[in-house]
């Protein structure tokens, strides 16, 4: 990882429940390191560059990504750290102006958002929903939509995911 930056506030700035962390495996993972499998993306001029925008709220109860915090995070890895492509495994049931002018932004600067769809069945969730994101949906071992992805037409590609009985696809922590 070549930079890490906190925008939600939290003093452990690592991936919560590790689906960014297993995308951008999937994505980047470093072969021939020891650590894991080769990621699709793999290559000596990739950088991956981590900004937690997420993170427990109220005692730990609820989860929350607030609009502001995904906004500076877009604009960091944009305009900072040059990103080409950016991650967004993260969703909810409505998106903001403010993460939307932020998305069209990265777009303009060259950069793909790549959000995920959705992991509870339902229509696709924002950002993805956005037309500024790519929205990526996931299969199962049948090549199917798997049972749990949204779905919708703002989907462009659809990702293996696994399924509820055996979700355990692979992937390598990128390093």
């Amino acid at each position: 990882v070549l930079a890490r930056k906190d925008f939600f506030g939290a003093t452990d700035g690592s991936d919560d429940n590790g689906h960014g962390t297993h995308v951008t495996g999937i994505a980047a993972g470093c072969a021939d390191n020891g650590a894991g499998l080769a990621g699709v993306a793999y290559g000596r001029n990739l950088r991956v560059v981590m900004a937690k925008v997420c993170g427990p709220t109220f005692f730990g109860l609820l989860y929350s990504c607030p609009t502001s915090a995904i906004a500076s995070g877009i604009y960091w890895a944009v305009d900072e750290m040059g990103a080409d492509v950016l991650n967004l495994s993260l969703g909810g049931a409505t998106g903001s102006e403010t993460e939307r002018q932020a998305l069209a932004h990265a777009l303009a600067q060259g950069a793909l958002p790549v959000c995920a769809a959705g992991n509870d069945g339902g229509s696709v969730s924002y950002p993805g929903a956005f037309d500024e994101c790519m929205a990526v949906s996931a299969t199962d071992w049948g090549d199917d939509l798997a049972s749990y992805s949204n779905f919708g037409p703002q989907v462009e590609v659809a990702a293996p995911g696994g399924d509820s009985e055996d979700p355990g696809l692979l992937s390598a922590i990128a390093s």
